[in-house]
């Protein structure tokens, strides 16, 4: 088996297992926001319980949608990352290709072209080459933020780890199946939200960093292609 296969296969078997740590959030948002409605038809505005039942909603409708986030981010980088390999080898096979063929004789294409055709024709290239340097720029950036990209990365999943063990903490009190319509099963709701939250964004974030050597070459090779374009 070559480098690349083994490290493909490396990558699809710990991104399979990030995959298989992500829990369910165990409630849904129609279930949240009919508890809320209830709530907040049901109970007096001045009553305390009222006021910390909606801000758990809140939490839990919170975790929900930055947990539909992660598991997006999550099914995005590894889908790039299963594609990456072959998009970046298609794309140096294709810079090897005009690498290889002779250069065009601008002169002679020009030669037949009367004076507004040739101006037209002038006029494409300085846009062709705008849109190249402009290309050029964005994906230099996108490969120069990479570093910071990977701190912030590290520093966030630092973060998970510890917020990720005390909500399974805090969880790990509460009774499995708590009563209906009740304050613990809105502290429950919120907690199991959070932590499948957190550890959805923990294996998304993973699959990010695993997946960063085959996005720097899917970066590298249209930037390679790129200056080629503008010679």
């Amino acid at each position: 088996m070559s480098m690349g296969k083994a490290l493909l296969a490396v990558l699809v078997f710990v991104v399979t297992a990030a995959r298989a740590e992500v829990m369910s959030p165990g409630v849904t948002l129609d279930q949240v926001n009919t508890a809320a409605e209830l709530v907040s038809s049901s109970m007096p505005e001045d009553d305390p319980k009222r006021e910390t039942l909606l801000r758990l909603y809140n939490d839990t409708r919170a975790a929900l949608q930055s947990f539909g986030e992660s598991t997006q981010a999550l099914d995005t980088f590894s889908r790039a990352r299963e594609n990456a390999s072959a998009q970046a080898a298609a794309l140096q096979a294709e810079l090897a290709r005009l690498q290889a063929a002779p250069a065009t004789d601008d002169a002679a294409v020009t030669a037949g072209l009367s004076l507004p055709e040739l101006e037209q024709t002038i006029q494409g290239d300085k846009s062709e080459l705008t849109a190249l340097n402009a290309r050029l720029t964005e994906i230099r950036a996108a490969v120069d933020g990479m570093p910071a990209r990977d701190t912030a990365v590290r520093d966030r999943l630092t973060e998970l780890v510890e917020r990720n063990a005390e909500l399974e903490s805090k969880l790990g009190l509460l009774a499995k199946t708590p009563q209906s319509g009740t304050e613990e099963e809105a502290r429950h709701w919120s907690l199991q939200a959070g932590l499948a939250s957190g550890l959805a964004e923990k294996a998304a974030l993973d699959a990010e960093m695993l997946s960063r050597p085959m996005r720097l070459a899917l970066l590298k090779a249209p930037l390679d292609k790129t200056s080629f374009d503008i010679g």
